[in-house]
């Protein structure tokens, strides 16, 4: 990029534009917040500069103010690193409210790529928004390099350069290498809500010990918070009923909208069809879901046609709807930061908002997984940089390490951002080099995860606290922030007030409908060609009723209650299943080899028809639970599972029976050697799925 230097305004004349831009987009008797003007006179003037305030404190204006003054004095176009498509619509319509053209270019918009890159290069953009990983495409890069007179970058959501950051993402690593290669006299803002002292020394580390850092309280006196008691998923689905219900406390509407987040996938989904069972209109939002339908999702929630979004994370960081009514969390979030971003969704406008957050006694199991899977182990990491000879493929590599298929891809990233090795195409496919000139150290890198590791861990101690605590929740939270000048108490939340903001009373008979509701969410596989022909999961849910009484029998009572062989007939019959099969087959175990087989062979007496069990798994051979993916595990049953008996399955239709389902990989292969042993049709059923259940 071309920097030329320009005159450099007085504080006075920064000033002096700043509130006329103010006072032309808000009216004349608007103020500055304390800390605003100094934050975009320091932008204008070159600087660099770290805002730390609270959600809806104004964190915006103060880039694009300070992007309308520069853009008046001849700069080029502002660059803005933003995390988020959702974030990034919403800070376009904010930049044209300060006069301010602003433009996106990222993976959504690809058809109109060519008219925003004219538009660049004719000097219409007056701030370029993209996500971090936008740079490393070359082509965006190339066009960067020619555009003239850039003089500010913004790096919103700041905290995630930093290790020690709540949301650290590697490709803000690219942000890093950006920011040391710019000019002194180009200026640097980042702003951020949630970094802690701990954060804020990283970030002075990498981009200069002359950062100036402007912090605000954090107290946000317009939300108030409640903690409820631990409950189980079918109280929190209850609770949820009545409490969004037309004539509950926080009846959800185009007037009172809010968001539910979930800590998977699976669960916004599950939450969502609860409450659309309620009479309560609700969507789904996550990362499982097709961009057109995400984008669709955020338009109703909006305009207001939407009263509920239940989601993950991906709506997160930045998404501004003014008049945000409530945020209701149905499991811990991962930690007080995040908690502390996601309620700060609500109650921009100043209206006050009501966050309550819910949990229940599986949910810190689940806090834990996220723990223990953010890395790929040092080791792993070293044997892909082993195996990036430009000879392995993808599949590969995936298929000679033990890892899920996303740490895997994390893996991947942190290797390329930080220049480990590099992808390439050659002899027709995507593969990897290694850097040569790039050494990675094992034990350094064992060290710098430890480090974050036990942050992690005692993060986790501190949301078990917050729930515990009598003291004032905001407090709490902006103690654990590191902010300065915490009042003592915020007023408005239960702690502080001395009762419930929301508390129903719920009917024994809701919480039972939802019991129900849990024990009837059944999953549906869907047909394999080649393999099997589809079929059915009698739980979805791992922490149902069912689910409970299927980790029961495997892990306490070495066999499985009669029930579960009962529900399972029962449900079989009423899909029509028994009218297509003749013959059951039990999946193989070393571990347990009575434990699958007892259950298929039981419920094969209940549902008429006859039992084989032909399959058997060579000693020695690992738990396919043991096993992260689908490639390791669809090697290993293939090499350790084989069929002792072919006759009795000939020409059959066959249900394979396991206990626990989550890959299908088991599923897959073993039907595959069904069919080449000439069974006519192979079926699949599961007791409970596991698959999904820990995924954002």
């Amino acid at each position: 990029m071309t920097i030329q230097s320009g005159s450099v305004l007085t504080k006075q004349q920064i000033t002096d534009e700043a509130y006329t831009i103010l006072h032309e987009t808000y009216g004349y008797g608007a103020e500055f917040r304390d800390g605003q003007i100094d934050a975009i006179v320091h932008a204008v003037q070159h600087g660099r500069t770290l805002v730390v305030q609270k959600t809806g404190w104004g964190k915006s204006l103060i880039y694009f103010i300070a992007t309308n003054i520069l853009r008046k004095h001849g700069a080029g176009p502002t660059i803005i690193i933003s995390p988020l498509l959702a974030l990034m619509k919403n800070q376009i319509e904010a930049a044209a409210r300060f006069g301010v053209n602003a433009i996106s270019i990222n993976s959504s918009n690809k058809v109109d790529w060519l008219r925003l890159y004219g538009d660049i290069n004719i000097g219409r953009a007056d701030a370029i928004i993209v996500s971090p990983e936008k740079l490393s495409d070359s082509e965006f890069m190339t066009a960067l390099s020619k555009i003239r007179n850039i003089q500010l970058l913004v790096v919103d959501e700041a905290h995630s350069i930093s290790d020690w950051g709540h949301d650290f993402r590697p490709d803000y690593q690219r942000v890093y290498k950006l920011i040391k290669n710019l000019p002194d006299n180009v200026g640097v803002l980042g702003t951020t809500a949630t970094a802690n002292q701990r954060v804020v020394q990283d970030i002075k580390a990498q981009l200069g010990d002359e950062l100036a850092v402007v912090r605000g309280d954090l107290m946000r006196d317009d939300i108030a918070i409640q903690i409820n008691p631990s409950q189980s998923r079918a109280e929190r689905l209850a609770w949820l009923a009545v409490v969004l219900g037309k004539d509950g406390s926080l009846a959800a509407s185009s007037s009172n909208q809010g968001v539910i987040y979930c800590l998977t996938k699976k669960e916004c989904d599950r939450v969502t069809d609860w409450l659309k069972k309620n009479g309560i209109a609700a969507a789904s939002y996550h990362g499982g879901m097709p961009e057109s339908e995400a984008r669709d999702v955020l338009a109703d929630f909006y305009s207001g046609k939407l009263p509920v979004i239940v989601a993950t994370i991906k709506l997160g960081m930045g998404y501004d709807k003014p008049d945000i009514r409530f945020i209701i969390h149905y499991q811990l979030p991962e930690n007080l930061i995040s908690y502390y971003q996601q309620i700060g969704r609500a109650g921009r406008d100043g209206r006050g908002a009501t966050a309550v957050l819910m949990h229940g006694p599986e949910d810190e199991e689940t806090l834990q997984y996220f723990i223990d899977s953010a890395f790929s182990s040092p080791f792993i990491l070293n044997k892909i940089i082993n195996l990036s000879d430009g000879k392995h493929t993808y599949t590969d590599m995936i298929s000679s390490v033990n890892v899920k298929k996303d740490s895997f891809n994390s893996a991947l990233k942190y290797l390329q951002v930080h220049e480990f090795i590099y992808k390439t195409k050659e002899n027709g496919h995507f593969c990897f080099r290694k850097n040569i000139i790039r050494n990675f150290n094992v034990d350094e890198e064992k060290s710098r995860q430890d480090r974050i590791s036990n942050i992690r861990l005692q993060e986790l101690e501190d949301i078990k606290e917050f729930v515990s605590t009598d003291s004032c929740y905001m407090k709490y939270i902006a103690d654990r922030l590191d902010a300065p000048d915490v009042p003592s108490r915020c007023g408005i939340c239960a702690n502080c007030t001395g009762h419930l903001l929301a508390e129903p009373k719920i009917a024994s008979t809701v919480t039972k409908s939802a019991e129900r509701f849990l024990n009837s969410s059944h999953g549906v596989i869907g047909a394999k060609e080649g393999s099997y022909d589809g079929g059915l999961i009698l739980s979805d849910s791992y922490y149902s009723a069912i689910g409970r009484l299927v980790r029961r029998g495997k892990y306490e009572d070495g066999h499985f209650a009669g029930k579960l062989v009962l529900l399972s007939a029962n449900f079989l019959r009423k899909q029509g299943m028994n009218s297509k099969i003749d013959l059951i087959v039990p999946i193989p175990s070393v571990n347990r080899p009575q434990l699958v087989p007892d259950f298929a062979r039981k419920l094969a007496i209940l549902l008429g028809v006859r039992y084989a069990n032909v399959l058997t798994k060579t000693v020695g051979a690992p738990d396919q639970k043991t096993l992260q993916n689908k490639y390791v595990q669809r090697i290993n049953i293939m090499n350790s599972v084989s069929i002792a008996s072919p006759k009795p399955i000939i020409g059959k239709n066959i249900l394979l029976v396991d206990d626990m389902t989550d890959s299908r990989s088991t599923f897959e292969v073993v039907a595959k050697k069904l069919i080449d042993a000439n069974a006519n049709k192979v079926f699949v059923y599961a007791l409970v799925d596991t698959g999904g259940s820990t995924v954002l």
